[in-house]
């Protein structure tokens, strides 16, 4: 009997590891695009700007990019690439394009520094695509004398199948001010009453 309560014993803690390891696989499973402060290798100087991560888990830059363990899951590889922000602009758009072996990946869409407010997919959704706006990272400047300084970011991709390709794309959208908008609405108004007179 003592042998029977055994056996069930261990095939119910066999049982509850099983579901513990499958949880925490699932959980880490999920590829991660993360945005964060640091790096400034890769010098932007103009908009939209470009980048192709080419194959995962490959660097594309040797000089600029790295590729190994994650800092935040080690059993995870990353590909971890710095850029620097040079263009006068805030770079508040980057759209991300994915190709994977495996289809559509679920996304986890990370960002640390809070560059991003906004980003789509929501994660854990099926996509081959993801996208982050908001404040984004505002320029830094180069001094007549001495190295550029300010608008650093880095770009990680987590645990993504291998042979994935992912290529961003940054850009900038200005927002017009209050009284830009304020002057705009006046002068349509002028055109439109003095195009009623015309009529008259």
């Amino acid at each position: 009997m003592s042998r029977l309560y055994r056996v069930g014993a261990l095939s119910l803690l066999m049982c509850a590891l099983g579901a513990l390891h499958a949880s925490a696989s699932s959980l880490l499973a999920d590829p991660i695009v993360r945005t964060r402060g640091g790096g400034g290798s890769i010098q932007i100087f103009e908009l939209p700007f470009t980048f192709d991560f080419g194959v995962f888990p490959i660097a594309p830059d040797l000089d600029n990019c790295t590729s190994g363990p994650d800092t935040e899951f080690p059993e995870l590889t990353a590909v971890s690439c710095s850029f620097q922000n040079l263009t006068g602009f805030a770079i508040n758009d980057l759209d991300f394009r994915f190709v994977s072996p495996t289809g559509d990946v679920q996304l986890t869409l990370e960002d640390t520094s809070g560059f991003f407010p906004d980003r789509f997919p929501p994660d854990g959704t099926f996509a081959s695509a993801a996208h982050f706006s908001g404040g984004g990272v505002l320029s830094g400047f180069c001094g007549f004398e001495g190295p550029c300084t300010g608008g650093e970011f880095a770009i990680d991709l987590v645990g993504f199948p291998d042979g994935t390709t992912a290529v961003v794309t940054m850009d900038a959208t200005t927002v017009p001010e209050p009284a830009s908008l304020l002057l705009l609405g006046t002068g349509l108004a002028i055109a439109a009453r003095g195009r009623r007179r015309f009529r008259r």
